[in-house]
């Protein structure tokens, strides 16, 4: 079992380097709707591009980390981090934010693979757990100071924020052993592009519905078009894939059953970004209570954290499938909570359940499904597509989800619904997974 632990990690580190960027932004979305005079759709995208970005640039930086030293890719990727910082806290207009937010997205994606590197080869667990801990009180606190600065002082200093923050991780990269060049081949990210390209126009597309019902809001003249070249590039993607030996998104014969794997993935991207929509929803209903939105956050995270030990006993005992599954259902159940209930007692339940849910669904070890399904050498490539339909998902669920929410007081009842149908769905289709602990210890 520790010999798994490596190729799991950029996994893991992919989802704490995106929940820290989405608890600092989510108590930004209704301040920057205001302040830019966009609807939450379009204020939402200051999160979703990050996520579709990131889920583009991770396999490049997964590939150069296999052909360059790994502190040189961290050097650079901390550099991108403060640049689209620096761009955020200035920016004059939003389409100048959002490039800001790209070059964020950037750097993050390169801290990954670096980062995971660093703490698979350092010979000091007490470091490596000291880490850990850190990044854990960090998403507690993110939610917290974001809302106090975006309160006291505006939302470019939640941006400035982002300098300490990558201050230490640059401390924390000293700290580190350098990596050597590894002996794996570079991924086959090619079809990376037409994956960014497609997700791009549905999020476009998105975007632009109305919040109608029917077919007729997606043939709308203003929507269809980005629907259509959407679905288009799915076809080079899919040529791209033909040519290459080792294909990034579509599995050989063999591993088909890798599809659900991925589709489970971005299911639970896209229920887990209900963590975003919380300070907006729940400032209006506390409007006397400072910082609620915030605090609301801070709930979440710290029930991620204490939940952590059971999720490992639930996937140690009864395997991924399950702890995904509870996790997923976990999710549906306090999103109906959240969407049903105004009791102040009953939301704090819904919230640390929220935070119970996200937390096993997030810590599921779902390499333990591709051991067995993939090939040894795959399992590192499959987690790191796993990780891009993870953020794909998140991205594009986020804005089907601001999709629904009221423009005037950002009542969300609509949103909850939806995050409760299609947990509820993930949740079954995560037992219908293959793999599971008898599939452990198949080779």
């Amino acid at each position: 079992m520790p010999r798994r632990r490596g190729p799991a990690q950029p996994f893991v580190i992919a989802i704490i380097v995106i929940a820290l960027d989405v608890a600092l932004m989510a108590p930004l979305l209704r301040t920057l709707s205001e302040d830019f005079g966009i609807t939450h759709r379009w204020s939402a995208w200051v999160i979703a591009l990050y996520l579709a970005v990131f889920s583009f640039a991770l396999p490049f930086a997964e590939s150069r980390m296999r052909g360059i030293d790994g502190r040189r890719l961290f050097s650079v990727s901390l550099l991108l981090l403060a640049i689209g910082s620096a761009v955020g806290a200035l920016a004059p207009a939003w389409l100048v934010l959002l490039g800001g937010r790209t070059l964020q997205a950037l750097g993050a994606s390169g801290v990954v693979p670096a980062l995971s590197q660093g703490l698979r080869h350092s010979r000091r667990p007490v470091l490596v757990r000291v880490i850990g801990g850190l990044l854990s009180v960090l998403l507690i606190i993110a939610p917290l100071l974001s809302a106090f600065l975006n309160g006291r002082w505006g939302w470019r200093w939640v941006f400035v924020a982002f300098l300490p923050v990558i201050l230490l991780l640059h401390l924390i990269a000293r700290r580190l052993p350098a990596s050597s060049f590894s002996r794996h081949k570079r991924l086959e990210s090619g079809s990376a592009f037409f994956f960014l390209g497609s997700l791009l126009f549905a999020m476009i597309a998105v975007t632009r519905m109305e919040p109608l019902s029917g077919l007729k809001v997606m043939l709308h003249p203003e929507v269809l078009p980005y629907w259509i070249l959407s679905v288009g590039l799915i076809v080079p993607l899919i040529m791209v894939e033909k040519r290459v030996e080792h294909p990034l998104f579509i599995p050989k014969a063999a591993n088909r059953s890798f599809v659900l794997v991925q589709l489970t993935a971005a299911i639970s991207g896209m229920c887990l970004m209900v963590f975003v929509i919380i300070p907006g929803w729940i400032t209006p209903l506390f409007p006397d209570a400072l910082g609620i939105g915030g605090i609301g956050l801070a709930v979440v995270a710290a029930a991620v954290g204490g939940v952590l030990p059971l999720a490992r006993r639930i996937a140690d005992r009864w395997g991924s499938r399950v702890a995904l599954s509870a996790g997923l259902f976990a999710l549906s159940l306090a999103s109906f909570v959240l969407g049903v209930s105004r009791d102040f007692t009953v939301l704090a339940f819904a919230l640390l359940l929220l935070g119970g849910g996200i937390g096993l669904t997030v810590s599921a070890p779902l390499h333990d499904l591709l051991f067995g399904r993939l090939p040894l050498r795959r399992v590192r490539t499959g987690l790191v597509v796993l990780g891009m339909f993870r953020a794909a998902g998140g991205a594009l669920g986020l804005l089907l989800i601001t999709r629904l929410i009221d423009e005037r007081n950002f009542q969300a009842g609509e949103a909850l619904m939806m995050v409760t149908a299609v947990a509820l769905a993930g949740a079954f289709l995560a037992l219908r997974l293959p793999g599971g602990p008898a599939g452990r210890g198949r080779r």
